[in-house]
């Protein structure tokens, strides 16, 4: 269904350990006019500034990511032009916002990149607004809500396209803000 200016980026990150500046992964999925038009993700190699590159625990057992898989990956201020140029001025979207966010602003500040100025919309708080009797509002329970089809949480490309798509239900239900 198009929704003519519906344009924005729904982005995720995954991190390594409990920094935010630790990020492993990160998805993105472009919507132009209420559709999704491209999605992609890439891994990350950790900062070695932060906390060692060190993976933890916890956070392998949440999203699969394993320091091997990113041994050769790109570090982030190696990858930030290509994902500066995904996004464009588009407004960005994300599950729980306050948390990629906070991943963008702790990596942008730690490797002395200029943080993006575009404004963020959170698909978790409007869920929580528009949809309250749902038993939490966690991104799989919400999608599961509105229909939307999710393949695997905390894979950051699913969950950056799940939250596109949770966005554009929103819209097209008339309860998310354009």
């Amino acid at each position: 269904m198009r929704i003519p200016g519906l344009d924005f980026v729904a982005i995720d990150f995954e991190t390594a350990n409990r920094s935010r500046a630790s990020i492993c992964a990160v998805g993105v999925a472009s919507v132009e006019d209420g559709e999704v038009v491209a999605a992609r993700s890439w891994l990350i190699r950790p900062l070695p500034t932060v906390g060692g590159g060190q993976f933890d625990y916890w956070n392998i057992r949440v999203h699969g990511i394993t320091p091997d898989m990113v041994a050769d990956a790109p570090t982030f201020d190696e990858l930030y032009p290509e994902i500066l140029a995904v996004v464009g001025d588009r407004p960005l979207v994300a599950h729980n916002a306050s948390f990629d966010r906070g991943c963008m602003t702790a990596t942008c500040a730690e490797t002395r990149l200029p943080a993006p100025a575009n404004p963020w919309k959170c698909t978790m708080l409007t869920a929580r607004r528009l949809l309250p009797g749902l038993p939490n509002h966690k991104l799989p329970t919400v999608a599961r809500a509105l229909g939307v089809r999710q393949e695997h949480h905390h894979d950051a490309g699913d969950d950056a396209l799940v939250a596109a798509r949770i966005h554009i239900a929103l819209a097209a239900l008339g309860l998310a803000a354009r």
